[in-house]
């Protein structure tokens, strides 16, 4: 009971897939994906990049990530947590690991010669690292990333046993290590300096330690909502565009 209790200041949910949101995934030719989010396909894909959306709302909030991406040969997966829009479940740390692997693995029979990006922004850093550890992945992308959820705790409730206290940990820094080391997967990390949920510090923390190819976008000014995601010619979307090339 306790750590359910925690976890509600973990993850916040919203259940309520409207009208609105339907009519903007269908303007951008996104449909549902066998209840698990939402996918626009193409039929001669280069490229699938899996978005995973931080803790809040839900994945059809999140179409402007995709702005800068629709123009690509790709398939654009939105993918969606348990507990979360339409999906079934309870959100925790190992129902969204095990979610986004199934997600890897329907998405890849339907594609099985594609690769596969993941891109996971504030909490979905540390599902997309952890994906990467589990699944082949060609490209990681991490926007407003930490090295565990316990770190990003501890800034936040320095005053707390935030250690003995945080039922799912999201250990990025140890997961990625390990993807580093073994399968030199290429990442690439966006912060924005002004970050006020997850500390820029944490974002540089690891890119430092990652042991393999990697690239740091540092955006001056910018904090953890305010990203520029509409400004398709900002240096986020350079970043990303030349990144995946």
């Amino acid at each position: 009971m306790g750590w359910n209790m925690l976890r509600r200041l973990i993850y916040f949910p919203d259940n309520n897939v409207t009208k609105t949101d339907q009519k903007y995934l269908e303007r951008r030719n996104f449909i549902s994906f066998e209840s698990r989010g939402y996918i626009r396909k193409h039929e001669a894909p280069e490229t699938i990049y899996m978005i995973f959306h931080g803790n809040a709302g839900h994945a059809a909030h999140r179409l402007y990530i995709t702005e800068g991406l629709v123009e690509e040969k790709a398939v654009l997966y939105l993918a969606e947590y348990p507990g979360y829009g339409d999906r079934e479940g309870k959100p925790t740390e190992e129902n969204l690991f095990q979610a986004a692997l199934s997600d890897y693995q329907a998405l890849k029979r339907e594609y099985p010669e594609t690769a596969v990006v993941v891109l996971g922004e504030s909490l979905g850093s540390g599902v997309a690292s952890w994906l990467a550890n589990n699944a082949e992945i060609s490209k990681i992308i991490l926007v407003s990333p930490f090295t565990s959820l316990v770190e990003v705790g501890k800034h936040h409730y320095f005053f707390l046993p935030v250690d003995a206290l945080t039922p799912d940990r999201f250990e990025s820094d140890l997961t990625l290590a390990d993807v580093g080391v073994n399968k030199a997967t290429p990442l690439l990390i966006i912060h924005g300096t002004k970050d006020e949920v997850v500390p820029y510090s944490l974002g540089e923390k690891l890119f430092r330690a990652y042991a393999g190819p990697k690239e740091f976008l540092s955006l001056e000014g910018y904090g953890h909502n305010n990203l520029p995601w509409n400004q398709l010619d900002s240096a986020l979307w350079q970043s990303i565009k030349s990144f995946t090339k």
